[in-house]
């Protein structure tokens, strides 16, 4: 598409097409891809009452998306689109299931999520472009009933497209779902950067490097936070070795379903999908609130931080569980918080997915 703005032929209107609708083919979330390609020709094609034009461009991108994505519509066998689309986009928020309201979600978010995600010193900046731009723009438009920014105009439109598709997610537009609102806020950035180096003069352009400078010193040092996970010991290591070493091979231990996604140690998750049974440690079975027969052990990950914050999850459930059942935790294993805990908390550590560690992994042993 940006080729398409600085070369709005019809060919490039139409290849532009290709791209962004593998995109929405391969994720959901990119839908709104659509109205940015859509914006793309109003803002920067020659022809723009042409429409004729934009049409073809759309039905392009509609065949694409489709074919490459979800071919059976083609072919008749579709089922349960409606139900999936629903449940993700309209109805996936149950303000029972949480411990926080719609007020304190929207601070989460803005305030407490977003600068942990994209960086505490990019995510000021970010914001700061997007109301400068929403600022300048407007002004533009009343008092010159025009638009002289146009490339701003793009990028601030695809960034409130794709911010106003994590609406519904609510509390969970957090982690990799919010990154797709990351290039426009560095674009916008960008953007206010050029128009900041052509306004001031050359005496100023020592000042303006220096807080340049400064500002990629905080995001580096930031990054270094969340680097320093990949270089310590991580709790699926620590609690493996603890394990081998203090409790009994062939002992049978219960793990949370689905084992993959839940962060356990890498023993258990490497015997566990291992085709040679014959050859492990321990022999493993999933446990939940409703298994009779408990084996002696049991791993459960982040134990604090999903039952914190969910009234309701079978995570938080299995614990009351296993408290009747005169279950005890022998030991847990947490990740070296000490430099983390200058910029989040334990739940935005989870919730980021920016590294796959768990805030912390318990052992629990059955008690006489």
């Amino acid at each position: 598409m940006l080729r398409h703005s600085k070369h709005p032929t019809n060919r490039n209107f139409f290849i532009a097409a290709i791209p962004s609708a593998l995109a929405v083919a391969t994720k959901l979330s990119a839908v709104p891809i659509v109205f940015v390609y859509i914006s793309s020709f109003f803002l920067f094609h020659k022809s723009k009452r042409n429409l004729w034009t934009l049409i073809r461009g759309v039905t392009l991108f509609l065949a694409i998306a489709i074919l490459v994505g979800v071919p059976d519509v083609l072919l008749g066998k579709a089922k349960g689109y409606d139900n999936f689309l629903y449940s993700n986009i309209v109805n996936n928020w149950d303000s029972n299931l949480y411990n926080i309201s719609s007020g304190h979600i929207i601070k989460f978010i803005l305030v407490d999520h977003f600068p942990l995600l994209f960086g505490h010193a990019l995510y000021a900046l970010g914001c700061f472009a997007v109301v400068y731009w929403t600022g300048v723009l407007l002004v533009q438009f009343v008092s010159k009933k025009t638009i002289m920014d146009k490339y701003a105009l793009f990028y601030l439109f695809s960034f409130f497209c794709f911010g106003a598709s994590l609406i519904p997610l609510r509390m969970w537009a957090t982690g990799n779902r919010a990154l797709v609102l990351l290039p426009f806020l560095v674009l916008l950035i960008v953007l206010l950067f050029e128009k900041i180096k052509k306004s001031i003069g050359k005496r100023f352009q020592f000042v303006w490097h220096l807080i340049l400078g400064i500002i990629l010193i905080l995001q580096i040092l930031e990054s270094f936070i969340w680097l320093q996970f990949k270089w310590q010991q991580s709790p699926q290591q620590k609690s493996s070795f603890w394990m081998q070493e203090h409790i009994k091979k062939g002992s049978v231990v219960g793990v949370e379903n689905i084992p993959i996604y839940q962060k356990i140690p890498d023993i258990v998750l490497k015997e566990f999908y291992s085709n040679d049974k014959k050859n492990t440690l321990y022999s493993y079975t999933i446990v939940d609130n409703t298994t009779k027969q408990l084996p002696h052990f049991i791993i459960v990950s982040d134990t604090t931080v999903i039952p914190g914050y969910l009234k309701l999850s079978p995570k938080k459930e299995l614990l009351v569980y296993l408290e009747k059942r005169r279950y005890k935790k022998i030991k847990e294993f947490t990740p070296d918080f000490s430099y983390y805990s200058l910029i989040g908390d334990d739940f935005n550590f989870v919730s980021s997915g920016l590294v796959a560690i768990p805030s912390d992994i318990s052992i629990y042993e059955k008690t006489k």
